[in-house]
């Protein structure tokens, strides 16, 4: 299917200057002509020059057309008066008049063309006939009827010929200048995409870095890195078209903000750099900022309230490359999330440490993982009345030959961020049950208990690893617990249900890790059927001095009870707290006033000396004292 073709002004540069190019060719042409030809000649040529000075005039007006008209009438009437003064029908300027055609269909309309050849093809014929008839003298050579229709022929074929030579040629130019308008269209469009966010209207992240490298020359500035706090749950629940709706009011309002010399970008997803003039941290302005930001946002005349976590860095007290400024800002929001969000920070050396020793424990605990330097330990935990050993817990340990012995509380949310928990949590649950089946089948029937993240869980794989694990070492189900946190079981409930469930049909049991500490949803313990709620060591650890953590435990204990739950409280290490802890009527504790966290090897001496009297758990999770153990024994407390 033919393209089609793109009318072009003529008044195009490209065009024009071809044709000015051609004129003065002409012109010189015509004036070496003027003196080599004679007196006749010599006045049609002088003509010519005064015609093409009309065409510069028209030129000069920029009348294009006009300019095209005067030249073409002006060369054809010149050539035919040539062809007549001379009476010559093979005079060589006859072959100008293709010229005259190829100019006219190159720069000319197409009636224009088709005008001058037929006044070309009239006039051949009346100059022949003319000598045909004796009203003009006869060439030197003889001139015939047959020679008229070869020279109309010649002619109207050369005509035509250009005709179409010059159409395909200009369509081509037509063509071509069409395609380069829409590169050129491209490129602008390209351009402002490069400057300017599509969304919110503000500038684009390339652009804003242009615009600083300017402005830090001039004066001191201070980029301000925001970041909207819990952005994700509105795109989640209301959509993207409700969350693109919130970022452009955001947007809006950050504008509000600006001085004459400073500007905002949009940085990339719900984050907003903000370039001010300032010597030292603009307080005030980012004050404002996070009032403004808190302000409600309506979302289809629904009111959210949102925050922000601010990040600020200086030029040049802190470096003059805008990259490496917004990164320094973004270390100094993510102090500002750490430290409760909703509230700014500003960028010092600190971080930069902060930030090559959390690389170098990311670093450290990969190959850890590979090197087999994380161990499993086991904390017992006791049931208080009557006192007895009622199982472990499994606990990480990370013993690292470079920074010595790394605390799980550092190096666990490290996994979690990373990834690494999966591989983590399956290593200790693995461990954990391969360590209590040879306990069991040296007679040691202690049930084992192996802490899962949320992240586990969401992935979805916990089921099927929790059977495998179970079928390589040979442990009964019944012996295993899973203890999962309330903040673990946030997300997709149906999914996690469904895990949940699978992980139960095994024989498996569950508990609810740090009750209390997360978003203490009761919903979590109707659905989930957990058999265990563990108390947080922060309400036991001063319970006898705080009486509202007692209040507390007291609450959570016979909420236990009324759902018929077994309670343990984390973090038992005084007398006292335990006396307090047999009032409020909690079943079992674990903590340093009975034991710290042993190797497997030293658990299973105390199990061999019989150092606290251990529980038997059948498949009903009911406790009985073992036969095996001394009578009246009471164990090492």
């Amino acid at each position: 299917m033919d393209q089609p073709v793109v009318t072009l002004p003529h008044n195009r540069a490209g065009v024009r200057r071809r044709f000015v190019q051609v004129v003065w060719m002409c012109a010189v042409l015509c004036l070496i002509g003027v003196l080599l030809s004679g007196p006749r000649s010599s006045v049609l040529l002088g003509l010519a020059i005064v015609g093409l000075s009309v065409v510069i005039w028209y030129l000069h007006r920029q009348q294009f057309e006009q300019a095209i008209q005067v030249f073409l009438w002006t060369f054809t009437l010149v050539i035919c008066g040539l062809l007549l003064v001379n009476n010559a029908i093979y005079e060589p300027v006859q072959m100008a008049l293709p010229v005259v055609l190829l100019y006219a269909g190159l720069f000319g309309q197409q009636q224009t063309y088709f005008r001058l050849l037929a006044f070309m093809l009239l006039f051949v014929l009346a100059l022949c006939s003319a000598i045909l008839l004796g009203y003009l003298p006869q060439t030197d050579l003889p001139l015939q009827w047959t020679s008229v229709a070869t020279s109309v022929l010649i002619l109207l074929g050369t005509g035509f010929t250009v005709r179409i030579i010059s159409t395909d040629f200009r369509r081509l130019l037509q063509s071509l200048a069409a395609e380069n308008l829409q590169v050129r269209a491209s490129q602008q469009r390209l351009t402002e995409m490069a400057q300017w966010d599509a969304l919110t209207g503000l500038y684009a992240r390339s652009y804003a870095a242009e615009l600083f490298e300017q402005a830090v020359e001039r004066h001191p500035l201070a980029v301000v890195l925001l970041d909207l706090d819990h952005f994700k749950p509105i795109n989640d629940a209301l959509g993207h078209c409700t969350g693109d709706t919130v970022l452009q009011q955001v947007a809006n309002r950050f504008r509000q903000l600006l001085g004459p010399d400073d500007f905002v970008c949009r940085f990339g997803g719900d984050e907003f750099v903000l370039v001010l003039q300032a010597d030292t941290v603009p307080i005030d302005r980012l004050q404002q900022l996070l009032a403004l930001c808190g302000a409600d946002v309506m979302a289809n005349d629904f009111p959210l309230r949102l925050s922000g976590s601010v990040g600020v860095s200086l030029a040049p007290q802190h470096g003059s490359d805008f990259a490496e400024l917004c990164r320094k800002a973004d270390l100094a929001m993510y102090r500002a999330k750490a430290e409760g969000r909703n509230r700014w920070s500003c960028y010092d050396d600190s971080l930069e440490q902060q930030q090559h020793l959390m690389l170098q424990l990311i670093t450290l605990l990969r190959l850890a993982l590979k090197q087999q330097q994380i161990s499993v330990v086991y904390q017992p935990k006791f049931q208080l009345e009557p006192f007895m050993l009622t199982g472990v817990e499994a606990l990480m340990r990370w013993s690292c030959p470079e920074l010595g012995q790394v605390q799980p509380s550092r190096f666990i949310p490290i996994a979690e961020e990373t990834g690494l928990i999966d591989e983590l949590g399956l290593f200790v649950l693995q461990t954990a049950c391969l360590q209590a089946q040879q306990w069991l089948q040296q007679g040691w029937p202690v049930p084992v208990a192996v802490n899962v993240s949320g992240k586990q869980l969401r992935s979805g794989r916990l089921p099927a690893q929790v059977q495998q694990a179970l079928a390589d070492s040979g442990l009964p189900a019944h012996l295993l617990q899973l203890e999962l946190t309330e903040s673990s079981m946030i997300g997709d409930q149906q999914h996690i249900e469904a895990q949940l469930q699978q992980i139960q049909a095994l024989g498996v049991s569950l508990a609810i890790d740090d009750f209390g500490t997360g978003y203490a949803n009761l919903q979590y313990l109707a659905r989930f059927h957990a058999g265990t709620l563990k108390i947080d060591q922060s309400f036991v650890r001063h319970l006898p001095e705080r009486p509202r953590d007692a209040a507390l435990v007291r609450g959570i204990i016979q909420l236990a009870e009324s759902l018929q739950l077994t309670t343990v409280a984390e973090g038992v290490e005084d007398e006292a707290s335990l006396a307090l802890l047999r009032q409020l009527g909690c079943g079992q504790g674990q903590g340093y006033l009975w034991s710290r966290p042993l190797a497997a090897a030293e658990l299973a001496l105390s199990l061999h000396q019989q150092q606290w009297p251990l529980a038997v758990f059948n498949q009903n999770e009911k406790a009985v004292i073992n036969n095996s153990t001394p009578s009246g024994q009471q164990g090492n407390r």
